[in-house]
């Protein structure tokens, strides 16, 4: 089956923002993967074209199509790359301000599903928000900070996480005190001195167990808030290799299947190269012999003597 520009520009015509309009294209396009390149061309032909109020249905057929490249085939994801940053940026220019929200979100979805590296989701935001002072924080650039030592900061993690059945005890001890410890009723009814000293010291207990996993919560949430900017950045770190690691092998992908081409046009050509007879004499006569091909040069003859010498 092959790919007809026509029908493909038919269909973006015909296309809406709908999730059934915009899901149907996307997954006849992945029918033809093959010819993404041009098929992308042709997406940008038609997006420069469009009216104003027509351009974010291109952006979000190109969105289906990113997100669902990276589980069927990363042929779109890499041959929409080099026309997002300025198709986006036609785009930011001419929709109202519901449209820039949603094209800002868009951003973001791809950076929370790893679909581009962060350093070009920035260029997507720089492109977009262009000379705009004020702009929403789904578009300001993010920053991935240095390199995470991430057996230190597991090490630290599991640390944090070994102060949790510390913590279960201290809590389960507090709901297995008897209820009417807490009953102002019950300690008012006390009537001899011997039970009331005892239900004190219960309650000095009490006190005690409660400050102390008062404290314990404190200094977890507090270890918990102090880990928490290094395992963002850690998540979003991960997130930006496993995307460029994602082109890389595309990219690797792309060079095995026009190797494979190759080979095979090779082969086909080197199948059709005609028949060379070695049983004819005449043939046989022609061919060097192997000994001679590898034998050493014979000795150069020694010259004459001259006369008289």
């Amino acid at each position: 089956m092959s790919f007809k520009k026509e029908s493909f520009i038919q269909k973006l015509k015909a296309l809406s923002t709908t999730q059934d309009s915009i899901q149907s294209l996307s997954l006849w396009l992945f029918h033809f993967a093959k010819y993404a390149s041009e098929i992308v061309k042709v997406w940008v032909s038609e997006l420069k074209q469009a009216l104003p109020n027509q351009k974010l249905k291109f952006v979000y057929l190109a969105n289906d199509v990113i997100l669902q490249g990276r589980k069927k085939n990363m042929a779109y994801v890499t041959a929409l790359k080099p026309v997002l940053v300025d198709s986006l940026a036609h785009v930011y220019k001419v929709v109202d301000n519901d449209g820039k929200q949603q094209l800002a979100r868009i951003i973001s979805i791809w950076q929370d599903r790893s679909a581009y590296p962060i350093e070009f989701l920035n260029e997507l935001r720089k492109a977009m928000r262009g000379s705009e002072e004020q702009t929403s924080d789904e578009l300001k650039e993010v920053d991935l900070g240095e390199s995470i030592n991430k057996q230190s900061l597991f090490t630290s993690v599991s640390e944090h996480e070994a102060a949790l059945p510390s913590i279960s005890t201290s809590m389960s001890k507090m709901s297995s005190l008897p209820p009417n410890l807490f009953d102002e009723r019950y300690m008012g009814a006390l009537e001899s001195l011997e039970a009331v000293s005892k239900e004190e010291i219960i309650m000095e207990q009490t006190q005690k167990d409660i400050k102390n996993l008062i404290e314990k919560l404190q200094q977890f949430l507090s270890d918990g808030n102090s880990l928490t900017p290094d395992v963002s950045r850690c998540i979003l770190q991960e997130k930006h290799g496993i995307a460029q690691a994602q082109l890389d092998l595309q990219v690797c992908k792309d060079k095995a299947t026009k190797l494979n081409d190759v080979a095979k046009r090779l082969k086909e050509h080197v199948s059709n190269l005609p028949t060379l007879d070695l049983s004819s004499s005449t043939a046989a006569a022609r061919l060097p012999d192997a000994a001679d091909l590898f034998a050493d040069p014979p000795s150069p003859a020694p010259k004459n003597p001259k006369l008289g010498d």
